[in-house]
């Protein structure tokens, strides 16, 4: 339940910060200067990318707090919110390492159109595919990776108060 509405806001997010990024990048390019089409894609692949890893970093650690700490969902996600500001810099690297796997496909997704019309349309499933698995692995990762930075994180308070 918690993972699936976790994942919802984010895919959401990740849309919405998406189409804005599209509609002022053609804003701009109609009025101020000319921006080209593939330069737009680019760069609304990367502002996804980076928008995902930033939401990443203050709700991550939701799903670990809920199984860990064994709290309710919306304290889980007040502390994970609270752990992700306090350590930002810490949990932003240690989410951007692995997806920076995932960015070709981001970028490679943005260019699906004309990837089909100058090869097969079938390439757009396997290219989803690709994605699909590589998702699977990196969100598996990213989750082992914060729930041993929230079991570290444990172990520090505990020093620190003893």
């Amino acid at each position: 339940g918690c993972g699936l509405i976790y994942m919802i806001a984010i895919l959401i997010l990740q849309k919405v910060t998406g189409i804005v990024f599209v509609k002022a990048i053609g804003f701009v390019s109609r009025h101020l200067f000319m921006i080209p089409a593939e330069l737009a894609m680019i760069g609304s692949s990367l502002l996804s990318f980076f928008t995902f890893i930033v939401l990443n970093v203050f709700l991550i650690l939701v799903i670990p707090i809920i199984v860990i700490e064994r709290r309710r969902l919306i304290r889980a996600i007040l502390r994970s919110i609270t752990l992700g500001a306090r350590n930002f810099m810490k949990l932003f690297c240690l989410l951007s390492l692995p997806f920076i796997f995932y960015l070709p496909i981001l970028i490679v997704k943005a260019f699906l159109v004309a990837i089909m019309h100058k090869t097969f349309p079938e390439i757009s499933v396997c290219i989803m595919v690709v994605g699909i698995v590589i998702t699977i692995f990196l969100d598996s990762f990213a989750i082992i990776c914060v729930s041993q930075f929230l079991f570290d994180n444990k172990k520090e308070i505990a020093v620190e108060t003893a």
